[in-house]
């Protein structure tokens, strides 16, 4: 029997060799929700490791939906807030679909949608204040005071603007984390856990190469205009990782002595030039490398 008031109960005895069977006897019982301990043991991956699977433990080891909300800075200096959903409805599209007809036909964006392009605190929060949402979350079977339960702890997370963008799912940049774990069960009081997580950069085996080699150190002008400058960031030779963190700076003067600085666009002009090429942020770090070269009429 599971936690709920007034719920029905029926007790009848079949009778022995020794007694009669009696009549059934009727009544009421209350079974109050139990309570849950919930631990996040803080600990530190790569951004390219899973969690491990002690990460969250919880006393006692029933079935949970978790909520689980990491807000914190990533390596690149900005807030990062990822929410991880229970795996019913990241692994059951039925339940999605279900969740998308619902929202969309209330005018909101999709559970879909958000899962794909992330959703703003404000965002959420207007979307968890919409007694009509709820309402039809509620129909659907899904426990929308555990929502407010998220709200609240993202509301006391210092810093954290309605502007703030939410991705769902576990961090995948670099930083340091305060972890945030929502437990969902009809049987179980909602219990909160509270840890740490720092997602290190790769310190070694990283490389920067640049993608075009500069034949003698001169390009033409009109070579300028097509010739790739940029350079690949790599990991163990694997030129595929998230190339976020490179950055450039070019830096010289044209042949008529005006200075060139830009962060952004390589210079086609005439002139003498260097760029150096560094990594700001992301999930990998490597040595900067830099190269002078001239471009000709």
């Amino acid at each position: 029997m599971g936690a709920g008031e007034n719920q029905q109960i029926r007790v009848s005895y079949k009778g022995n060799a020794d007694f009669r069977p009696s009549e059934n006897a009727e009544g009421t019982v209350t079974v109050n929700k139990a309570k849950v301990s919930v631990k996040v043991n803080s600990t530190n991956i790569y951004a390219d490791e899973k969690l491990p699977e002690n990460f969250i433990t919880l006393d006692p080891n029933d079935k949970f939906d978790l909520y689980t909300i990491y807000a914190g800075v990533t390596s690149n200096v900005t807030t990062g807030i990822y929410l991880d959903l229970p795996e019913r409805y990241t692994d059951n599209s039925l339940i999605i679909q279900a969740i998308d007809k619902v929202l969309e036909g209330l005018g909101q964006k999709t559970l879909t949608q958000m899962m794909n392009d992330g959703v703003t605190v404000g965002e959420l929060r207007a979307l968890f204040n919409t007694q009509g949402v709820l309402d039809a979350l509620d129909a659907l079977g899904i426990n929308t005071g555990t929502f407010g339960q998220i709200l609240t702890v993202i509301n006391k997370l210092p810093g954290i603007l309605d502007s703030v963008r939410i991705s769902f799912g576990e961090p995948n940049r670099a930083g340091l984390y305060t972890v945030a774990v929502v437990t969902d069960s009809k049987n179980y009081e909602t219990g909160v856990g509270i840890g740490f997580l720092l997602v290190k950069m790769r310190l070694s085996g990283s490389n920067l190469t640049w993608n075009q080699e500069i034949s003698g150190g001169k390009l033409t002008a009109e070579e300028a205009k097509t010739f790739d400058f940029g350079a690949t960031l790599s990991y163990d030779g694997d030129p595929t990782v998230d190339q976020s963190g490179v950055h450039y700076l070019y830096s010289g003067f044209t042949s008529k002595w005006k200075i060139y600085s830009s962060t952004t666009t390589p210079p086609t002009e005439p002139g003498r030039y260097v760029v150096t090429v560094c990594i700001l942020g992301g999930n990998y770090m490597a040595a900067p490398i830099t190269r002078s070269f001239q471009i000709t009429k």
